[in-house]
């Protein structure tokens, strides 16, 4: 059942998450980062013009869950993600729209 030699190494489970003192370890923040990276893919790929606020949303309420204990790369990769949708909406030129395929009609009829 283990080492009895090393009893003091064994670390026991209480009943009590906050006594072990990591209660809710980021999960609502994790949550939101990604909501956020989804409204910022809706964004990024169909430009959306309400996809970058709610990507923006979604961060500043990550930010506000997260405990600042070594998350600094999530919380620069939510930040990139942020800007990079409110760049691809509200700087980058609009594309052409996709000209409709064109058929000859008298070709068509003929075959």
């Amino acid at each position: 059942m283990g080492d009895r030699k090393n009893e003091s190494r064994v670390i026991k489970m209480s009943a009590n998450a906050e006594e072990r003192g990591h209660a809710n370890e980021g999960g609502a923040s994790e949550l939101y980062q990604l909501g956020s990276m989804a409204a910022g893919f809706l964004a990024f790929m169909f430009r959306y013009k309400w996809g970058p606020w709610i990507c923006m949303l979604f961060y500043l309420m990550s930010l506000a869950n997260m405990r600042l204990e070594n998350k600094f790369q999530q919380i620069f990769t939510s930040l990139g993600i942020v800007v990079i949708s409110f760049v691809t909406v509200y700087v980058t030129p609009n594309r052409p729209p996709m000209p409709p395929p064109t058929v000859d009609v008298d070709e068509a009829l003929d075959e």
